[in-house]
């Protein structure tokens, strides 16, 4: 196919399964049931896909190992996570390694109780300049090293919710981070 991380705009997790005529889709969900439905399409012939995922029924499960999930996509600027259900993953490195074209990552609604790793998880996403992860629960987390690392654009990190009382490593978690002047802890 013609689909490469690189040449994605856009990623949305959907509440349907209608694919519009033109797309390219495949049944995307680990049981093979069609239960997930993928697919993408150039709405706007710029050579650059909207990549969907879809399901009638509840939201989409990410895998408990999501590391690497949308690294280097790097030309997409935006990511619908209103139909995603992140409960079950215990693993987020590199989750959104060098996604430089996209510039906000609203996250407030991930479930990251369950997560041990966050290594590398925005690690050179430079193009960032607003990350909500206010509602994170890092209660379990045990690696945050390269986490923020290189957010060159970032100014402010609101980081209150964040529980490091089991966090073993960290190093570099914020190296690089030329422009950030506002940094709220717990």
């Amino acid at each position: 196919s013609n689909l490469y991380k690189y040449n994605l705009e856009s990623i949305h997790f959907v509440d349907h399964k209608n694919v519009p005529a033109g797309a390219t889709s495949w049944d995307a969900s680990v049981e093979m049931n069609q239960s997930v439905i993928g697919w993408y399409i150039d709405s706007n012939g710029n050579n650059l896909y909207e990549l969907y995922l879809g399901a009638d029924t509840g939201r989409i499960s990410l895998p408990a190992d999501s590391s690497y999930m949308f690294a280097s996509c790097s030309s997409v600027t935006y990511i619908d996570f209103s139909n995603v259900d992140t409960s079950l993953v215990v693993n987020m490195s590199y989750m959104f390694y060098y996604m430089s074209g996209i510039k906000s990552l609203d996250l407030s609604e991930f479930d990251t109780s369950n997560v041990t790793s966050m290594n590398g998880m925005f690690y050179y996403s430079m193009g960032l300049t607003d990350l909500n992860v206010t509602s994170f629960n890092t209660s379990n987390v045990t690696n945050m090293n390269n986490m923020f690392y290189y957010l060159y654009y970032i100014e402010e990190l609101d980081l209150s919710s964040f529980d490091m009382s089991n966090v073993k490593s960290m190093n570099y978690w914020l190296a690089y981070c030329y422009k950030l002047k506002s940094l709220k802890l717990n």
